[in-house]
């Protein structure tokens, strides 16, 4: 009987691994090869560019979309600072003066004269660049990647997008939120947010005007991934980045994080973490000065290919695996296998297949083996 699923590993606990740092200038680095690190040290100094974001001025001045240009205050391709003025329209009388200031540094880049949508390019900013981990450095390259060997847990999704960034960890009490604009502000700068069943496509327009540094989230609407990331099959090494670093847990659609991945991220609520969209992986780095013994005891080859999500592989399963369901209605679901059919079941569609029974939290299903993904 064939009893063969599919299995992929979600979470790697306390491992010794890779974290990449990089200066676009390898001249600006500070650190040495076999120099050992604490999270405060600084590595060097950093260009960052963050991206883009959106402004609606036909919408903010009440004006028609092809008419936006004459009333911005700088022609496209300036250069703008925030709080300076950006765009203004008289009102009558010497009244009802309306003004909109930039939220933040940025060049004028175009306008869409559909829809009245002025587009920002953020200013590159120089800042210090932190270790983030207790570890030592086993490499350092020409183009400025600094390849730290430290200890971690690391958290794999099913795809992403955005090159790797660093932050805090902000983690919502509940795994099942739906997450709209009103949860971004000012205060959500460089952070991780952790944004439960569904990050909603104004949100994630938001993030990026409001400069987070990256999204965890349980689901996202097909439409909203296609828009971000350059691919969603975890198969294409196809990288984007936005100005924003995202990572599904889960898939399509409004799905909860697992309990496994949240119980995890809620013990490391605001500690600074790395995560990195295109090879979908958060790295929680141990915050214990002692982690330092057991880094020095492993060896790491600097050209690993640590970053990458393990691969989806076949294993035969059995009674007493842990699971989680892939299909709807109960998709992203977690149980364990409490029993196996020894002979398949006609199903409504026709197919004959073999069933599982997996107990959740509040019942047991019967559910097609083939349904069922293995947690390793």
């Amino acid at each position: 009987m064939n009893l063969r699923v599919t299995a992929r590993m979600r979470i790697k606990s306390r491992s010794i691994t890779h974290v990449h740092r990089t200066i676009a200038d390898a001249s600006k680095i500070k650190v040495k090869i076999g120099q050992v690190l604490e999270p405060h040290d600084v590595l060097g100094e950093d260009t960052i560019n963050v991206g883009f974001s959106s402004l609606n001025i036909a919408r903010e001045l009440g004006v028609a979309s092809s008419q936006v240009l004459k009333y911005l205050e700088r022609p496209l391709g300036s250069r703008i600072y925030e709080g300076e003025l950006l765009a203004s329209k008289p009102g009558f009388w010497g009244m009802g003066k309306r003004v909109i200031t930039s939220p933040t540094d940025c060049i004028l880049e175009n306008v869409d004269l559909e829809t009245g949508e002025l587009r920002l390019k953020f200013l590159p900013k120089k800042n210090p660049l932190f270790s983030g981990v207790y570890g030592i450095v086993d490499e350092i390259t020409s183009t400025g990647d600094i390849v730290i060997r430290t200890l971690g847990t690391e958290i794999f999704g099913l795809f992403g997008s955005g090159k790797q960034r660093f932050g805090p960890l902000i983690v919502p009490n509940r795994k099942d939120v739906i997450f709209s604009k009103a949860e971004i502000t000012k205060d959500s700068k460089q952070q991780i947010l952790v944004t439960g069943a569904l990050i909603l496509a104004d949100a994630l327009r938001q993030a990026v005007a409001m400069e987070v540094g990256g999204i965890v989230a349980g689901g996202i609407n097909a439409k909203d991934a296609r828009s971000i990331c350059a691919s969603v099959d975890p198969k294409k090494q196809v990288h984007s980045d936005i100005g924003l670093s995202l990572m599904v847990t889960e898939g399509y659609g409004a799905l909860p994080i697992g309990d496994d991945i949240f119980q995890i991220l809620k013990e490391h609520e605001g500690k600074y973490v790395f995560l990195s969209g295109n090879n979908p992986r958060l790295l929680l780095p141990s915050i214990e000065p002692d982690s330092i013994i057991r880094i020095r005891k492993v060896a790491l080859s600097p050209h690993a290919s640590l970053e990458k999500s393990p691969n989806t592989r076949i294993i035969e399963t059995a009674v007493g695996e842990s699971v989680r369901l892939i299909w709807p209605p109960y998709m992203g679901s977690q149980g364990q296998i409490v029993a196996i059919d020894e002979q398949p079941t006609l199903l409504p569609s026709g197919i004959n297949c073999i069933m599982a029974t997996v107990e959740l939290k509040l019942r047991k299903l019967r559910v097609p083996l083939n349904n069922l993904e293995v947690i390793v």
